[in-house]
């Protein structure tokens, strides 16, 4: 017995990327889950699947967390944790391992909360693909372009199989019997999508700015008295508080590059001060 828990502690620990471990937790809870169904457990149900409604989600509030490690057969399992194993990879490379938790665990509570808000059948919700769909929407957001090579020479864009599944999922909630299911989905999907989108500063930007007006750019120079006459003499020192002409044009040159609102206090009174002023 202890050497059994010893090369499970082994392989636990070589393992240390949150794709293997999430893919792992999966296999070694949902295969418990059969195991314990085929010995003819009743209750097991109410344990790892999330109800229909938020009344019966008040009493089982743990199968939030516990019905996106459950899978209701082995075929189910196998699809959600291929995508997972090679879309969580590659994000986990990009945001590190902490990124792709917080997005499993988010995706899931939330695809599972939209499931009962919005279906009203007698129905019930299992599985890791809300969570695993956070996970490739959030890919989508970060990396549109990034290939997938499947079967060693077809190349696949990551943003391709997220529009297919997308409308696949859109069809099914008007067509298929799995409309909850596929609420799910698309409800987790689109939670790794903004959390992606917030961390990388991406929903921010679409968010609206408020207006400043834009100040055109706009030459100074130091004017020459009229009754001076115009002739070739060598630099003098400006007087005292009277900025140069290289200090001026570093100003203006800022202005060009950034705008008036970029300039220091100092720049600004400098300017001002330049307008308009003999020597």
């Amino acid at each position: 017995m202890a050497n059994f828990i010893y090369h499970i502690r082994s392989f636990w620990a070589k393992n240390s990327s949150a794709t293997m471990r999430l893919i792992i937790i999966n296999a070694a809870f949902s295969l418990s889950v059969w195991i314990v169904s085929a010995i003819g457990s009743d209750k097991l149900g109410t344990f790892v699947q999330v109800p229909d409604s938020f009344r019966e989600l008040a009493q089982s509030p743990y199968t939030l967390i516990t019905y996106m490690f459950s899978h209701a057969g082995l075929w189910h399992l196998l699809k959600n944790m291929l995508i997972l194993y090679f879309v969580g990879r590659v994000l986990e490379d990009l945001l590190g391992s902490k990124r792709v938790y917080q997005i499993y665990f988010a995706a899931g509570i939330i695809g599972a909360l939209a499931f009962i808000g919005l279906v009203s059948s007698n129905a019930v919700l299992i599985g890791a693909s809300g969570a695993v769909m956070g996970i490739l929407y959030g890919l989508t957001v970060l990396r549109p372009n990034y290939e997938f090579f499947l079967y060693g020479f077809l190349r696949i864009k990551v943003w391709w199989i997220t529009v297919a599944y997308a409308f696949m999922d859109l069809l099914g909630i008007l067509t298929d019997s799995n409309a909850g299911g596929r609420i799910c989905h698309i409800a987790g999907g689109l939670a790794g999508a903004l959390l992606v989108m917030f961390w990388t500063g991406k929903l921010t930007n679409m968010l609206p700015r408020k207006s400043t007006k834009s100040i055109k750019a706009y030459k100074v120079s130091i004017n020459r008295s009229p009754n001076r006459p115009s002739q070739t003499r060598e630099h003098k020192p400006t007087p005292d508080g009277v900025p140069s002409q290289q200090e001026i044009d570093a100003i203006l040159d800022k202005i060009n590059d950034s705008g008036y609102d970029n300039l220091t206090s100092k720049e600004k009174e400098t300017l001002f001060r330049a307008r308009d002023i003999e020597v």
